[in-house]
Formats: structure tokens, sequence, C-alpha cells
């Protein structure tokens, strides 16, 4: 009976190990085939999203701090300043409030034939304009890159550069008339320092930590680190002397964790001592969490439902997993429309523009198209006479107004710049260029925007300037040129006076003068 005895509690213990280390291999087993990769998988993807969400703020900055600078540089009291300097200017147009409202810390003007004409730097801590050599070692390189710019229309160039072991912005561009044509009256640039402060704005926009690090002579160990990505970012010169250093909020998981192992021996003790008689009630919880796992994967992404689960604790992981999907949803949607439209009118931008537009072509296949470009009169009056709070309000009342026009097809309003803004008509049907043109100048009219500094007698309110331009079975051969030929009808439309709309057959190319008031 002791023999007896002896031989089935070694039995019992061999059968409940066996049993054990069945369930131990078993799980770390299916933990490896078929969870652990597909998380590690998960987590490398929402690390790649991480690493775009991030580039696309830094080009959201490069872009901001291009179209800040075309704004100078598209504009004739610029030219004329290039071709006779003087401090009534300076001090009028351009002052410390140019580099504050900008954040920079440069502002350059050279001639034609790149000469040096004025340039001051920002000193933050007296908040003066000082002369500064840092900077002039790196001119040459910049407008020379600038040189290669088309003279036919404007256009900013934002690189990073390295300027005394500290990363920059550094962004040039041509100087053209005020319509945006002529761009060989000479070369501005714009130094910005890429301080803590925004990393701090790029981790407020992300929730993602950055470091900007300088890698001069390539003397940074870049090697990869879990968990920690990093973005080269290459300067005039072809160099990659600044570095985003990322930090991801998403890690890649660990294959087994202590408190898994701690679970593991606790679910092991307690197996061996109740043995078969729990075999039962251990196959059920099993079953129970294959099919949460395949509901998983059925449901695309998010944990089930919290009823799912029984304990306490995988009801809060589950909601904590859903919210913080949720969330990443929610910011990826925010980041997209952000980076689509512009942040003040909440007009499309010029690149969701350009995505619509190929989608009426190329996609939809609209046999006509009618683009019309907008600027808005004596605008820079307004501004400066007025203030900064009441432009901005008049932008974003002329905007509502031209988003409001009715057509019962397909339509983009973007803004184009500055207050420029862009007006899309598509249609299966010839359009009636007058008509909508007609309307467009009369959505702004009714909104009798007083405007007293408007330099012709007898006109009191804001209006508008119109280019338009229809085309016949349009292909994106044509993209570059639709725009052209707008931007010369709407020339035409400044140049006759202003508050009036000029449209062209983009195939006949005649142009018809109407809407003179």
């Amino acid at each position: 009976m002791i023999f007896n005895n002896i031989s089935v509690r070694w039995i019992t213990i061999f059968t409940a190990i066996s049993v054990v280390v069945c369930f131990v291999a078993c799980y770390l087993g299916f933990k490896y085939i078929w969870t652990y990769d597909r998380h590690v998988t998960q987590a490398e993807e929402l690390q790649a999203e991480e690493i775009e969400r991030v580039e696309t703020i830094i080009e959201f900055a490069q872009l901001k701090l291009g179209d800040s600078m075309v704004d100078y540089a598209a504009w004739d009291d610029m030219v004329d300043f290039i071709q006779s300097p003087n401090e009534e200017f300076v001090e009028d147009s351009i002052g410390v409030h140019s580099y504050t409202s900008q954040v920079i810390n440069g502002f350059f003007v050279f001639a034609p034939d790149k000469t040096f004409v004025w340039g001051k730097t920002l000193d933050v801590t007296t908040n003066i304009l000082v002369d500064d050599d840092r900077y002039t070692q790196y001119f040459p390189t910049i407008l020379n890159e600038a040189k290669k710019l088309d003279t036919n229309f404007v256009k900013a160039i934002v690189r990073f550069i390295v300027i005394d072991h500290e990363p920059y912005f550094a962004a040039t561009t041509r100087v053209c008339m005020s319509d945006a044509t002529a761009c060989d009256k000479g070369y501005v640039i714009f130094f910005k320092k890429l301080s803590k402060k925004f990393a701090e704005e790029v981790h407020k926009a992300t929730g993602i930590q950055i470091d900007i690090l300088v890698n001069e002579s390539n003397t940074l160990n870049l090697h990869p680190i879990e968990n920690i990505s990093y973005i080269s970012k290459l300067d005039y010169s072809g160099n990659s002397g600044v570095v985003i250093k990322v930090y991801h909020r998403v890690k890649i998981p660990s294959f087994i964790v202590w408190e898994e192992v701690f679970a593991l021996l606790a679910f092991s003790i307690m197996f061996y001592f109740i043995n078969l008689l729990l075999a039962k009630s251990l196959v059920k919880p099993i079953t129970n969490a294959n099919l949460v796992l395949e509901k998983f994967q059925a449901q695309g992404g998010f944990i089930p439902d919290e009823s799912y689960f029984i304990s306490k604790e995988m009801k809060g992981f589950a909601r904590s997993i859903n919210k913080i999907m949720n969330d990443l949803e929610v910011s990826r949607r925010e980041l997209r429309w952000q980076s689509e439209h512009d942040p003040l009118t909440e007009l499309s931008n010029r690149r969701h523009l350009k995505s619509r537009l190929t989608a009426f072509i190329d996609d939809y296949h609209f046999s006509h198209i009618a683009l019309y470009l907008v600027d808005v009169d004596y605008f820079k009056l307004y501004n400066d006479n007025l203030s900064h709070m009441d432009g901005d309000n008049a932008l974003k009342a002329v905007a509502k107004a031209l988003e409001a026009i009715k057509y019962k097809g397909d339509k983009i309003v973007a803004r184009f710049g500055g207050e420029e803004f862009c007006v899309v008509f598509a249609s299966d049907e010839p359009l009636d260029l007058s008509e909508y043109g007609q309307k467009l100048k009369e959505a702004v009219h009714n909104l009798r925007i007083p405007h007293p500094y408007i330099p012709v007698a007898g006109r009191e309110f804001l209006s508008i300037s119109i280019g338009g331009i229809q085309i016949e079975k349009p292909t994106m051969a044509y993209y570059q040129e639709l725009f052209h030929q707008a931007d010369q009808a709407l020339y035409l439309a400044k140049k006759n006076g202003r508050d009036q709309y000029v449209v062209q057959d983009f195939n006949k190319c005649s142009v018809h003068l109407i809407g003179v008031n």
C-alpha cells in the first residue's frame, strides 16, 4: 500500500507537472507565433505613423515660413526698396514686428546680382535689430539655390541649416512684383532658429517628444535604437546636418515581462495542487479567451467591449486600449484635416486644392473646368490701417461668402495665399464664366465690409478682383497653364481698376473684361 501510494503520488506529481509544462509551453508558443509578431508589427506600424506625423508638422512649419516669406517677396514696395534702399521702408514695413510676427531671427535682402542690400538679426535679449556676420558665409550657397528658381512665379525654398552648431530653417525666394510675376527683382533670405520651443510645439501638436540634433561632420551615432527613430534632414549643400530624434509613444512590446512570469508561476502552482479537478474549468476560460481573440480580430483592431471580460482588471484594460486607439484615430483625422486646410479661413489649402482638381480631371473626368483666382482689393491698406485682427476677420468673411455660393455640381474653394483665393467649378456641361464671376463679385459686395482706405473715389466697401478661365476636356498636362492664364486674367482685372472680373476661354484664349462698376 505504501508503494502503491507513493507510486500514485509520483504519477500525480508527474501528471501535474506535465500538464503545467504543456500549458506554459503552449502559452509561450501561442504568444510567439500568433500574438507577439502581430503586436510587434502593429507597434512598428504605429511608430511609422508617429514619424509621418512629426514630418507632417515639420513640413507644415516649413510651408508656413515659406508662405510668410512670399508675402514679403511678392511686393512692389520691396522691389522699390531694393532699387532705392531707405530707412523709412525698414521702419514701416520690416522692423522688429516682422521678426516677432514671423518668429524669425534674420531678415536679409539682396539685389538681382546677389549684392547685399539690407539685413539685420534680432537680438532676443534686447529686442533690437543688430548687424550679425554669422550668416554671411551661408549667403552664396543659399542664393545660388534661389537663382535656380523660375522667374515666372514666386516660390520659396525652406531647408535646414547648421549655424554656430545650432539648427535653423533657412528660407529663400526671388523678389517679384505684387502679382507674383517677373521674379527677377532680387532675393530675400529668412533665418529661423529651431529652439526647444519649436520641439515643444511639435510635441504639443503630435503628442510625440523630439530632440533636434546637430550632426556636423556625421559625428552622431544614428544606429537604430528600440523605440527611438532618427529623421535626417538635408541642407542646401546636400548634407544631413540636422537630425530629428523621435521618442516613440508607442513602444515595441517585450516578449514576456515579469508580471507574466509571476502570473504563470502562480497559475502553475494552483494547477499543480488542483490538477485534473479543475481541468474542465480551465478549458472553458481558454475557450472563451479564444472567442475573445477571434472577435478582436474580426473587429479590425479594437479590443472587444468590456462586457466580454469577467475580471475588473481586464475590463479596465479593454476600456483603456479602446480609448487609446480611438484617440489615435481622432488625432490622425485632425492631423489630416490640418494638413489639407488653411487654419484661418478653414478653407482648403493649396495641397488639397491640387488633390481635388486632380480628382476632377483624372478620376471624375469632368469635361469642363472653370477656375477663378480671386484677390481682395487693396487688402494691404485695409490690414495696415486697421488691424491684423480686422484683416483676419475680413478674410474669414470673404472665405465664407465664396464658400456659400450655390452650385449643384462639384466645386472647391481654397485659400491660395495671403488675400488670394481660388474657386473651381467642375461640370459635364459648359459653364457661364460671366455668371459665376458676377456671383463671386456680388457675394463679397453683399458683405458690405467698410474699407475707408480705398484710394479710389466713390468706393467704400471691400471688393475683389477676379480672373477666370474655362477649359474643355482638361488634362493634368494643362495644370500649370490653367493657373497661369487665370493669373493673367486676374492681372488684367487689377490693372483695369479692380472691383471686376476678367474671364477667358482656355482653348480660344480670348479675354473678356466684364463686371466693371
